[in-house]
C-alpha cells in the first residue's frame, strides 16, 4: 500500500511546479515587447520549472513502480 500522505505532498509539490509554470507562461503572453535578455531569461526560468516537473514525474513514476 503506498504512504498516502506522502504521496499527497508529492503531488502537491507537483501542483506547485505546474502552477508556477504556468504563471511565468501567462506572464510572458501578457507582455508584447521584450529585449533579448528578458526573453532569454523567460526561457530560462520556464526550462527550470519543466525540468523540475519532468524529475518529480518520474522520480514519482519510479516510485511507484519500486512499491509495487
Amino acid at each position: 500500500m503506498s504512504d498516502q500522505p506522502a504521496d499527497r505532498r508529492k503531488l502537491l509539490a507537483l501542483r506547485a511546479l505546474i502552477d508556477e509554470m504556468l504563471l511565468e507562461i501567462r506572464d510572458v503572453s501578457a507582455r508584447n515587447t521584450w529585449t533579448p535578455e528578458e526573453r532569454t531569461q523567460a526561457e530560462r526560468d520556464l526550462q527550470r520549472i519543466m525540468g523540475q516537473v519532468v524529475s518529480a514525474t518520474f522520480e514519482s513514476r519510479s516510485e511507484l513502480e519500486t512499491a509495487s
